[in-house]
């Protein structure tokens, strides 16, 4: 019953806005609007812009939703506006878009960046530890937008953080473990950063001479991917696999590409093993490279679990194969627990 209340109160929430959304377009396919375009215009705006958003926060002010998605319901007015209604009927929406817009792109970063420190400072008090960057922005994100977003504005944050902003050498703890220093991964992929600067440039000049947009398009996805993995390697020494004793769980990170949370108890075995496994839906690698890169561990589980990849993305297994560079110390570690418990 609960369940099928809380379905139905969903659909009204969402539904409604939408209901009043879709209303707007067909008024504007309408004949009345032929007949009266420069009122209707600037009502239909108006609504777009006002109220709906108003409307859909009513409707979630005393729930769990993000008060901060009403923006995106703005948003969604705006860019909507921009394509329903003529051109030369804009005049209030060109308003909005050249100092309103700023304003609202000011206000969620200013917003995101008062949360991420909140959550930090938190976290310090509460847990008496370090946290790292990329986990105290993905909780900060969770609380003002919805969690399916989240984990992509927190890898775009972090990127440009771990790029530019965080180069001081991070020490690691007795119950910490790094990845990325015996098994030459960060010059694989420096190796493959060189390459795509090389390829980027290749491809602008043949492209150029068909489109110079389309070449600078091309050029700036290459070049930021070739950002995305520098980030990755900056993040790799910031963020080390953690055996955490008190809460009774494994930290699995791949810098800001991959992590999974692992409860301790359900670890069934630990193998020490570099040979390549058969594709299974159970097996997964906690690196995103793939065969490309190694692994010297592999953790078998007595349950499920999760492995959140890149932007998000989340995958099932019962074995997971890793890289340790300490790896007998790892694995006497985990060993010891399961022996004790």
């Amino acid at each position: 019953m609960k369940i099928s209340l809380s379905k139905n109160t969903n659909i009204l929430t969402f539904g409604l806005p939408l209901l009043l959304i879709l209303a707007l377009v067909a008024l504007v396919k309408s004949p009345w609007f032929q007949l009266y375009p420069k009122e209707l215009s600037l009502g239909i705006t108006l609504d777009l812009l006002l109220t709906v958003p108003i409307v859909y926060f009513l409707l979630i002010r005393k729930k769990d939703i993000p008060k901060i998605t009403v923006l995106s319901s703005l948003v969604l007015g705006i860019v909507l506006a921009s394509f329903i209604i003529p051109e030369e009927h804009q005049f209030l929406l060109e308003q909005v878009k050249l100092y309103v817009v700023p304003v609202i792109e000011i206000g969620v970063f200013t917003f995101v960046f008062i949360t991420v420190r909140k959550t930090i400072k938190k976290y310090k008090i509460e847990k008496d530890k370090t946290i790292d960057f990329y986990t105290a922005i993905l909780n900060a994100c969770k609380e003002i937008i919805p969690a399916k977003i989240a984990p992509i504005l927190a890898t775009e944050i972090s990127v440009i953080y771990y790029s530019f902003f965080d180069w001081k050498t991070r020490k690691l703890a007795d119950n910490e473990y790094s990845y990325n220093q015996k098994n030459g991964i960060s010059a694989l992929l420096y190796t493959f950063i060189f390459v795509i600067f090389i390829e980027t440039f290749a491809i602008h000049l043949v492209v150029e001479g068909w489109s110079t947009l389309a070449a600078w398009i091309l050029s700036t996805l290459s070049l930021y991917t070739g950002l995305q993995i520098f980030a990755l390697i900056r993040s790799m020494s910031k963020r080390p696999i953690t055996i955490d004793f008190e809460e009774e769980k494994l930290f699995l990170k791949y810098g800001i590409f991959s992590d999974a949370i692992i409860n301790l108890a359900t670890i069934e075995r630990v193998e020490l093993t570099s040979k390549l496994i058969e594709k299974d839906k159970k097996f997964v690698q906690l690196s995103p490279l793939g065969e490309l890169s190694s692994h010297n561990i592999i953790l078998h589980l007595k349950n499920e679990n999760i492995l959140n990849g890149f932007y998000g993305i989340k995958k099932t297994f019962h074995s997971i194969a890793i890289y340790v560079d300490k790896k007998e110390e790892f694995k006497s570690s985990l060993e010891n627990y399961i022996k004790l418990n």
